[in-house]
C-alpha cells in the first residue's frame, strides 16, 4: 500500500480491519470499499483543514516529473 503522508495510519487500519472481516466472511465488500474511499477522503480533508493545503504530489521514487 502506498501512503502519501503519515496521517493515513487510521485510514490504513480501517481498510485492513474491513478486509480482514471480509476474508473471514464476517463483513461485506461494501465495508471495504467504504473504508477505502470515504476514509481516504476524510483523511485528505483533515490534512487540508489542519495544514491549509494538500500535500505536494511527487512520483513514487521522489523524482520531479
Amino acid at each position: 500500500m502506498v501512503r502519501s503522508f503519515s496521517t493515513l495510519d487510521a485510514w490504513g487500519a480501517d481498510v485492513q480491519d474491513a478486509l480482514v472481516e471480509y476474508v473471514n466472511q464476517t463483513g461485506k465488500w461494501d465495508a471495504v470499499a467504504d473504508a477505502y474511499t470515504n476514509g481516504w477522503a476524510k483523511e485528505w480533508k483533515t490534512f487540508e483543514d489542519t495544514n491549509g493545503v494538500l500535500p505536494e504530489a511527487t512520483t513514487l521514487n521522489g523524482d520531479e516529473q
